[in-house]
Parts: structure tokens; sequence; C-alpha cells
């Protein structure tokens, strides 16, 4: 606790600023998982944050309701949470006028959960991924969404999932706009 009071204290002239870059896409985010970080229950943590043109707009950090039994099922899990999100924040924006022709780009640094989107066939260690989390590759088909893979280094949604170093976490903190 004293650690957390701390940052805030050192963190109170921190602001999320906004700053409209137009050669950014529309409407992009980050995704990501810590699987199984949950000591009691061994659930896993899901992470996301999304920008309009640049700037961060929605973020969470949850705990999945079921236990995976892989990462690549935690990170399945939190792709699938996130393109809920993301859909209906493109539902929201468009009623409000703003066109988002682009597919929107979601960064995930597991390349067997990138797979799986691409990948209808079933294959012994993915078949019992809940079929509710499939309607992503949908997205990925109708090219609702693009899932592109990002090294983990670079993993904004990083903040969400997981404890951090020092000098990792102020880097993120800066891609999401706190200054």
């Amino acid at each position: 606790m004293k650690r957390v009071l701390r940052y805030l204290k050192g963190t109170l002239d921190q602001k999320l600023t906004y700053d409209r870059n137009i050669s950014e896409n529309a409407l992009y985010g980050y995704v990501d998982a810590d699987w199984g970080s949950d000591k009691q229950d061994r659930k896993s943590t899901t992470g996301y944050v999304y920008y309009i043109y640049g700037c961060l707009c929605v973020w969470s950090s949850k705990k999945q309701g079921s236990v995976s039994l892989s990462s690549t099922e935690a990170e399945y899990v939190a792709l699938s949470e996130a393109c809920t999100e993301v859909i209906w924040i493109k539902r929201i924006l468009q009623e409000m006028g703003l066109k988002i022709s682009n597919a929107i780009e979601i960064f995930e640094d597991n390349q067997s959960c990138i797979n799986l989107t691409k990948n209808a066939v079933l294959h012994k260690r993915t078949k019992h991924i809940d079929i509710r989390h499939n309607f992503v590759r949908d997205l990925v088909e109708e090219k609702e969404v693009i899932v592109k893979y990002i090294q983990s280094e670079h993993q904004v949604a990083d903040l969400m999932t997981k404890a951090l170093s020092r000098s990792r976490f102020q880097k993120l903190v800066g891609k999401l706009g706190l200054h």
C-alpha cells in the first residue's frame, strides 16, 4: 500500500494528454493476458487499451471468468473480450458520424493466438476453447479487425496485466499519453 501511495504522490502533476494525430489509424488497440496470474484460483487477467487517432480512449484490466488451460487460451479469451469492446466503440463512433473504413488493428504478442484467428481447423491442443470466443475469427474473416503481432517489449497492454520493471513501466505509461 505504501508503494501505491508513494507512486500517486509522485505523479500528482501527470495528466492524460490528447493530441489528435490524423496520420494515425482512426481506431486501434493492444490486448494482452497474464496466464493463471491469480494464485488462489489460477484465473488469468485480461488487459487492453484502445486509441482513437492516437489518443487513449478506452482501457480495461480484469480477471477472466474461467481458468484457461494454456497461455494461448488466455490470450484468445482476452482478444475475444477486447474485440467485443472495440466493435461497440466502432458503432458508437459511427453513430457520432465518424466513419471507420479501415479494419481495426489489434496488436497481440502471442503468435499461437494470432494463428487461431486465421485457422478454423480444430487441433487437439485448442479444441477445448469455448466456441463463444471464436467469433474473433468471423471478425477477421469479415475484415472488421486485423490482429497483428507485436513484440512483448512493445506491448502497451502489459501495463494492464502484470507488474513491470520501473523503466518498462515508465516507457509504456508514456505511450498511453500520460505526461
